[in-house]
């Protein structure tokens, strides 16, 4: 987040670290500031909903909790539409409100977002993410979704002179229809196609398992960046790829993989029933 922020970073596996980067960047200059390649493979981190939230999401009440009672008030605020929806849009009447029908963030909040800064975090939104309970696209009895800054009208009010430049090569009206593009052709999978709940509801990895989950995840982390930094052309790109594969293969992903498989296949056969 802090590398992120600082503009010290050449990629990430999401686009929120450069969100202060880029408002900063654009400061500087109206091209200046990051964007993501949409790639025509691979599954792209966003959509997605579930009635159980999140699977990294796990809440206990202590022994000693002198009102638990309150305490589970608290949770099941959290895990609601108004309490997950109040963490990422912040609160109606002040940053969002229904207009015509129709729940939508305020323009002026929409400015703070983009410049970022103290203003921005003052009003709170967002910055409680993890306690959330719903994920951000889980859609909500009002006929949105919980994050009202993740919608297509919102998303094009966010364009900007580094974006207009992207959607145009591109031809989209905002930068994520390039993914949604990629989606709905089916060459890119996102949330929507994962059983959240499913994933959700698995056992926890028993430790020879978690062991190799570790190395499988330091491996690709010091691997990857040297099979697409250093390689001189597309045939020793291939020669570092084959190598890093072998280095996972052994490092047991074909036992990770079938545990993973009937973990998630018992669960799923669970659930069903």
């Amino acid at each position: 987040m802090a590398k992120g922020t600082q503009g010290t970073l050449l990629s990430s596996v999401a686009t929120w670290p450069f969100q202060q980067a880029n408002a900063d960047l654009l400061k500087q200059g109206a091209d200046k500031g990051y964007v993501t390649i949409p790639l025509a493979w691979g599954q792209a981190y966003v959509g997605g909903s579930t009635v159980a939230g999140w699977g990294d999401r796990a809440y206990a009440i202590t022994k000693n909790c002198k009102d638990p009672a309150r305490a589970m008030d608290l949770i099941n605020f959290l895990v609601s539409e108004k309490g997950s929806r109040l963490i990422q849009s912040g609160v109606q009447g002040v940053h969002w409100d229904v207009v015509d029908g129709k729940p939508q963030i305020k323009p002026d909040v929409v400015q703070l977002r983009s410049a970022g800064g103290d203003a921005w975090k003052k009003t709170g939104i967002n910055m409680a993410a993890n306690q959330q309970g719903l994920t951000d696209f889980t859609e909500t009895s009002d006929g949105s979704i919980v994050n009202l800054f993740d919608t297509p009208e919102m998303y094009a009010t966010q364009n900007n002179s580094l974006t207009k430049d992207y959607n145009d090569h591109y031809g989209v009206t905002y930068p994520s229809e390039a993914y949604k593009k990629l989606a709905d052709a089916g060459k890119v999978k996102t949330l929507d196609a994962m059983p959240q709940d499913v994933v959700n509801a698995m056992p926890p990895m028993p430790d020879d398992i978690k062991r190799i989950d570790a190395k499988l995840r330091d491996t690709i982390i010091k691997g990857a960046p040297i099979v697409v930094l250093q390689s001189k052309d597309d045939a020793d790109y291939q020669k570092r790829q084959a190598a890093l594969i072998d280095q996972l293969t052994k490092a047991g992903a074909d036992k990770w993989f079938e545990w993973y498989k009937q973990a998630f296949e018992d669960t799923k056969a669970k659930i069903a029933g």
